[in-house]
């Protein structure tokens, strides 16, 4: 048995994870403005620029004020208005991490508002200007641009992280986080084996064969990994889905009707449908869009 060289050495924390980024857009909106409620499968982030809000999230309301930062956790149902007469002006985004510990760490800070002329607000504030000024950005976006988006995105979530850390209560159990894991990872084995697969078989997509693949009860398993992760396990599923699609969309050689099928979709109108919902627009106006380069999608 050849014997472990460096198992002596002290080494950095093992992280195997996925981060997104997407839909960041800054808008000026005038009195009245309502968005439409919704829930995410992602964190969403909002600064006020200008103006008030008035945040109606899980029936309760709140009225952020010019400064203040909201940041919603995956599955919260929330809407918007635009609570100033004279208008108010926004900066959006929304980003998401798979690694169970860390996004159990964000979702259970419990803290939605981060006012401002608070420690929390300047140091969030301070990194989410940096975002703004990329959108600002009067040329076409570069390659380093896309690199700089995420090393912003990294330093948000370390400042969450910290935050969330200075509350001892927000400690999970070790085996919750396994269990939530493991459902995660059946459920990316599974429809990666869908897709890849020519003969496809929708029982594998099934969420009672996810269960019982990872070993555990229906409802235990929608408890721990709602506690985790936010979102159902049927919604995660959803997010992959809706991932590979905006992919493939991308490519125009291949049809609404085959993209539909290869992620689960054997009635092209249902998959239309179900992608406008998570997108806002059918998946025509989506690859119009891409294939023309708008820098929102």
């Amino acid at each position: 048995m050849k014997k472990d060289l460096y198992s002596h050495l002290k080494k950095l924390p093992y992280l195997d994870t996925s981060i997104s980024f997407f839909s960041a857009h800054k808008q000026h909106v005038p009195h009245g403005w309502k968005g439409y409620p919704s829930s995410h499968t992602a964190f969403e982030i909002l600064l006020i620029l200008s103006g008030e809000q008035e945040s109606i999230i899980n029936q309760n309301t709140y009225i952020l004020k010019e400064n203040d930062i909201l940041l919603i956790p995956p599955g919260i149902l929330h809407e918007n208005h635009c609570f100033s007469t004279k208008g108010m002006t926004y900066f959006a985004a929304h980003f998401d991490i798979d690694d169970p510990a860390l996004r159990y760490t964000m979702i259970k800070n419990g803290r939605l508002i981060y006012p401002d002329c608070t420690p929390e607000n300047s140091t969030i504030r301070s990194i989410l200007d940096e975002w703004i000024q990329l959108y600002d950005k009067k040329t076409a976006y570069t390659l380093s641009d896309r690199f700089l988006t995420l090393e912003i995105l990294a330093r948000l979530m370390t400042a969450f992280v910290k935050i969330s850390e200075e509350n001892e209560e927000n400690e999970v159990n070790i085996q919750i986080l396994s269990i939530a894991r493991s459902i995660a990872e059946t459920i990316q084995h599974n429809f990666n084996t869908f897709f890849l697969n020519e003969n496809r078989d929708k029982e594998q997509l099934l969420m009672k064969n996810i269960y019982r693949e990872a070993n555990i009860s229906m409802s235990y398993g929608l408890e721990v990994f709602k506690k985790i992760y936010g979102i159902s396990p049927k919604e995660y599923l959803d997010q992959l889905k809706f991932k590979e699609a905006k992919r493939l969309i991308r490519n125009p050689n291949i049809s609404i009707e085959s993209i539909s099928d290869q992620v689960g979709y054997s009635n092209v109108a249902h998959f239309s449908r179900q992608f406008k919902k998570w997108a806002g627009i059918s998946p025509k106006i989506y690859r119009q869009k891409t294939t023309s380069f708008d820098p929102s999608l």
